[in-house]
């Protein structure tokens, strides 16, 4: 698999609103690669991520705000073809949406500290080129190294 890691800044990416884990939503149905960028296109995935498993993101939004951003799990990314100064999240949307999260509770006036705040314009990344033929594979290998067999200590 061909990849490169970088830095990103979290203002930069993307949710994926086709994420493997919205297909058992009741009200999902699949987003045109096209509109990703979309405002409401964001707020739905994030909302889809926010809510079934709640406690879930609620418990990695406190780890953050407790530790800090620790970037011991690289976030996995592709360019946005449509905009190619924005990278979609491949893995790590969860993280994504616990940042945005602590950004919205910020904006409201609740204290975050500056360190933190800070830490989310260089989050570091794995960028996938999915283009690249030798990664035709990549995502769903990805995926199902990710989410069905689980990550090996």
């Amino acid at each position: 698999m061909k990849y490169e890691t970088n830095q990103c800044s979290f203002h930069d990416m993307l949710l994926d609103p086709n994420n493997y884990r919205f297909l058992d939503q009741e009200d999902y149905q699949r987003v045109n690669d096209r509109r990703y960028h979309e405002a409401s296109v964001q707020d739905k995935a994030y909302r889809f991520l926010k809510g079934k498993r709640y406690e879930d993101l609620q418990a990695l939004k406190e780890s953050i705000l407790t530790n800090g951003y620790v970037p011991l799990e690289l976030l996995i990314v592709r360019r946005y073809e449509f905009k190619p100064d924005l990278f979609v999240v491949i893995e790590g949307n969860r993280r994504v949406a616990a940042i945005r999260w602590i950004l919205e509770d910020e904006k409201s006036g609740v204290d975050i500290s500056t360190e933190t705040i800070a830490s989310f314009g260089n989050l570091p990344i794995v960028l996938i080129d999915v283009d690249d033929p030798e990664n035709k594979d990549a995502v769903p290998v990805l995926m199902g190294i990710r989410h069905v067999s689980g990550v090996r200590p």
